[in-house]
């Protein structure tokens, strides 16, 4: 019956003018064949019949809401008596004429574009057809009508055949889309939820941050806020631009998705390969906490490749999805682990589970190609392999039927003839704005211009500024500090426009000049001296258009020696307020966390996994652990039943768990671990608030 529904589905957006030119058909062709070109036979019965049938369909919106679920096959039985029964009726009556030939051959493509599955107009052609020859041979007395010029029969044949091949090939064009928008739908919703909370926590920081209102000298209200506000305003906007690239970016892959022939590299950048793999492992839907403990990660090799993460991701996601579906012991356990063979990287995903026989081992990589799963699409590793074919890699598999299954992703290096093309050919598309005048570094920048074939262009600083037209159009802007002077105001507006650019920054500076702004406190912005710029510009140009995010920040970090002594100093200090320990992998969520608790008068320090939280107990005094549960190395579950267990002074330290998963068997799972309470991200700000006051 399901079937019937996906045909109803299939022709429903053009039921409505099929239905009135049925309705207006049947009786328009009895006046055509009755008296303008008479046929021997007619039968203004059935043509009523026939009429009233898809003039209901062309009105099924007018009927009562209670037979709205009866019109999937109401349409089946139309179509059943409207074409086969109907025009094989009148073919027999009319003994086969050629009025009559053509016109059931005509119904024939008609039946084809109105019922996309073979097997339904198969059922529907014999039925009426075999039903017409019934009434004729039950009703009819003479039996010369009963005969069959069986010449047709092998037209009639072609025309449906070859008539559903052709139609087939534009249902499957039309289900592959339906199908893989499908298939990455689960991953994409479970990627969004970590960017929507960063967001609505950005907001509720920035709600406690928002001045009240007063009234100024003149009448006019005016505002006071302190410049650590300002500061803590502009790293929340930050975190909130970074949250919404990253929402952006899974938004591109499925659109990517949708259209499969195209795998665009415009967004291709460098990656670190472990770092990936883990944040892989960390945000996979897995369906029972146990799932995750069966993954073991190995990185002997750790490597960078020219790719996509999120691309990356979605395709270990998949190798993931498939084992996990075909494991068939209590011991089953998938390995990943990232080596070097031969001139290529490599991470290999290895399973215990069922195995694939060995003529199958290049199936599996063919569209529509799938096995024991009812609703499986057969589209996941296609896929797979269009995404490592795209950054110059491939994928395939190994395996011994019954015992275990490897999936093999290749990746060239990252200094490799095959990614040194990808980088040259993406480099004609790049654009580079410069602010600031010309001089020495502007001359070397558009000489490299000339040979890379990037697009280059300078504006002095004012002239930017008065230029309203979007600055996401760069890929990257330099802006020279020489330039800009002492006069604080334009820097600032410069800034302000900076901080809502997609483009990448970077400040160029001479470190033994001053200037009215401070470097190091410019987290998103990338510190470049001019010497370095100067004797090494190409390499410096390829790090700052292709590194990704975080190789830039860390690249950031050493050239400002921003070390994380003075963090861990500031945290560990006495302080009189509740210390709060915030641990959770996601570095935007976390941080945006810490900055609303910090605001309202907590003492917080942070931790990025469980193992990393014990460690924090270890050295620091704390009233309160909020605690995420799925991270690397140890998760939060794991990290509780340790706090526990330990005869440390912290074993009975309040524990909150901070989580996204809401189903019963999580919370179960949360208080067998020994935590205390739980929360549901993302939680409402005085949700967040009564919790730790409750409990610290």
């Amino acid at each position: 019956m399901d079937v019937i529904k996906r045909v109803y589905q299939y022709a429903e957006p053009n039921l409505t003018i099929i239905g009135w030119l049925g309705a207006i058909g049947y009786p328009l062709y009895y006046v055509l064949w009755q008296y303008l070109f008479p046929q021997p036979y007619e039968s203004l019965l059935l043509r009523a019949v026939g009429s009233a049938l898809f003039l209901i369909l062309a009105l099924r919106d007018r009927l009562p809401k209670q037979w709205q679920p009866k019109l999937p096959y109401f349409y089946f039985i139309a179509v059943l008596y409207g074409l086969p029964f109907f025009f094989g009726f009148m073919l027999f009556m009319n003994q086969w004429s050629t009025v009559w030939a053509m016109s059931f051959m005509a119904s024939l493509f008609l039946h084809i574009l109105l019922v996309h599955e073979p097997r339904v107009m198969m059922a529907q052609s014999l039925s009426g057809v075999i039903g017409a020859y019934l009434v004729v041979s039950v009703f009819d007395s003479d039996q010369t009508h009963l005969l069959i010029e069986w010449a047709y029969i092998p037209i009639f044949v072609f025309t449906y055949v070859f008539g559903n091949l052709f139609n087939f090939r534009n249902r499957v064009t039309h289900d592959t889309k339906v199908s893989i928008a499908r298939s990455f739908g689960a991953g994409i919703a479970h990627e969004m939820r970590n960017p929507f909370s960063a967001l609505k926590s950005s907001i509720d920081v920035l709600k406690t941050m928002v001045p009240e209102e007063s009234t100024g000298s003149h009448g006019t209200k005016s505002y006071q806020m302190q410049s650590s506000d300002v500061s803590l305003v502009n790293e929340i906007l930050r975190n909130a631009s970074e949250v919404i690239r990253s929402g952006n970016e899974t938004i591109d892959l499925l659109l990517t998705s949708i259209d499969q022939n195209r795998i665009s590299a415009k967004s291709f950048k460098k990656y670190d390969a472990t770092t990936v793999v883990q944040r892989s492992l960390d945000s996979f839907a897995y369906k029972r906490p146990q799932d995750r403990h069966a993954v073991r990660c190995h990185a002997g090799h750790d490597f960078e490749f020219f790719g996509s993460d999120t691309l990356l991701k979605f395709t270990l996601y998949n190798l993931l999805k498939n084992a996990f579906y075909y494991q068939n012991n209590e011991h089953f356990h998938i390995d990943i682990e990232l080596k070097e063979q031969d001139d290529m990287n490599v991470i290999t995903v290895r399973d215990n589970g069922i195995g694939i026989e060995s003529h199958l081992l290049e199936e599996v990589f063919k569209d529509f190609y799938t096995f024991g799963k009812p609703h499986g699409y057969g589209l996941g590793l296609p896929f797979c392999r269009k995404v490592m074919r795209s950054i110059g890699g491939d994928i395939y598999c190994t395996s011994v039927f019954g015992e275990w299954t490897q999936f093999t992703l290749t990746f060239p290096k990252y200094s490799s003839p095959i990614t040194n093309q990808m980088k040259t050919e993406l480099l004609a598309s790049k654009s580079i704005l410069y602010i600031g005048k010309p001089g020495l570094a502007t001359r070397v920048l558009d000489q490299q211009a000339f040979y890379l074939q990037y697009h280059f262009e300078v504006v002095t600083l004012q002239a930017f500024l008065d230029n309203r037209k979007t600055d996401s159009e760069h890929d990257l802007i330099l802006v020279d500090l020489e330039n800009v002077g002492v006069d604080w105001q334009p820097l600032e507006l410069l800034r302000s426009r900076l901080n809502f650019s997609q483009s990448k920054v970077a400040y160029l500076y001479d470190s033994n000049h001053y200037y009215p702004i401070d470097i190091q406190a410019e987290k998103d912005i990338y510190p470049l001296e001019f010497r370095v710029l100067q004797l090494d510009t190409e390499q410096i140009l390829d790090s700052l258009l292709f590194d990704s995010q975080d190789i830039i920040e860390a690249q950031t970090m050493t050239i400002l020696n921003e070390i994380s002594e003075e963090a861990i100093a500031e945290v560990s200090g006495e302080s009189s307020n509740k210390r709060v320990l915030i641990v959770d992998d996601n570095h935007s969520l976390r941080a945006v966390t810490v900055l609303l608790l910090r605001k309202l008068g907590f003492d917080v320090i942070e931790a990025d996994d469980g193992q990393h939280a014990i460690e924090m107990l270890d050295g620091n005094d704390v009233d309160l652990v909020l605690m995420d549960i799925e991270m690397p190395i140890m998760d939060g579950l794991e990290a509780t039943k340790a706090i526990r267990l330990s005869n440390k002074r912290y074993s009975k330290i309040p524990i909150v768990g901070y989580t996204g998963d809401n189903s019963p068997q999580a919370i179960r799972n949360v208080h067998a671990a020994g935590m205390d309470d739980h929360i549901f991200k993302p939680a409402e700000k005085q949700t967040l608030l009564h919790t730790i006051e409750k409990w610290a």
